[in-house]
């Protein structure tokens, strides 16, 4: 089985490093625009996490990207923070088509229900190996304007503003906000996961929303992602014990889902690499 992953590996990285020397790019390079498009204004240390990299590594990536005119630099030391020129932008939309396409003749011969299947179990194999999840997975129910000016503010509230359901998260937490509704009041049926975040850290805060209204508050940096009805979902969600009466559950407002679960919405949801990024705000 390791040396079959380590074939298919392989065989991926050759081919894509072989076709985006067209752009100028190797496939660590562009795994770092891919991150930093997801997450501008990272850090050098966080950038190496997430590209599997060490940061002296990363740094002499970095110093040849910026060169290239392709990343900016802001601030200096540990502050130093990097992001995507208009150049790196551009470079990366187009290599992303060429990546696109090595992935669909990789995978064309397996139907969407077997694509899922192998991402799944790859990501199962991932988790075994690797150090002890300390991760908790959420689910916040939320109609969706509400959710807009969350993602807007980078904060979550729960229970109607109470700090007790809030207590519960941990930084470094997952939440995925669904939203049954467009808006609280006469809202449009919806039934969408609509954003999804990190918690940031174990700041639990009040806030003066108005006159009496003091809302308790968790930061949250949210991640791209893309609007998902929740109906084709369904049978895949291993939380959603009762398949007829699946909109019970989200009654509760905020609960836990398994790591499992948590996959499955965020590939839905067309988020990259949501084990560790700290992105922008969702399209």
């Amino acid at each position: 089985m390791g040396y079959a992953l380590k074939r298919a590996q392989h065989a991926l990285h050759s081919t894509m490093d072989g076709e985006l020397r067209d752009y100028g790019l190797s496939v660590s390079q562009y795994a770092a625009l891919q991150i930093l498009a997801s997450r501008p204004r990272i850090s050098n240390a966080d950038l190496a996490r997430d590209a599997f990299v060490s940061r002296q590594a990363m740094h002499q990536l970095l110093t040849g990207l910026q060169a290239n005119g392709l990343v900016t630099a802001f601030g200096q030391g540990r502050s130093q923070r990097y992001a995507l020129t208009a150049e790196g932008r551009t470079r990366l939309g187009t290599a992303s088509s060429t990546v696109a396409a090595i992935e669909q003749r990789m995978l064309a011969t397996l139907s969407r229900a077997e694509r899922e299947q192998l991402h799944r179990q790859l990501s199962i194999c991932a988790t075994a190996l690797g150090p002890p999840n300390q991760q908790t997975y959420w689910v916040s129910t939320i109609s969706r304007d509400h959710v807009r000016l969350s993602v807007e503010g980078g904060f979550t509230q729960a229970g109607h503003g109470k700090a007790s359901g809030l207590k519960r998260l941990k930084a470094d937490d997952w939440l995925i906000y669904y939203s049954p509704k467009t808006s609280l009041r006469d809202g449009e049926p919806l039934q969408a996961f609509t954003a999804i975040g990190r918690v940031l850290d174990e700041e639990l805060y009040q806030v003066e929303q108005a006159p009496g209204l003091t809302p308790w508050r968790r930061n949250v940096e949210f991640v791209k992602g893309t609007e998902t009805p929740i109906r084709p979902l369904i049978d895949q969600l291993s939380f959603i014990k009762d398949k007829r009466r699946w909109g019970y559950m989200f009654r509760v407002g905020l609960f836990k889902i398994p790591q499992e679960d948590f996959a499955v919405i965020s590939q839905a949801m067309a988020v990259e690499n949501p084990s560790s990024p700290r992105a922008t705000r969702p399209s």
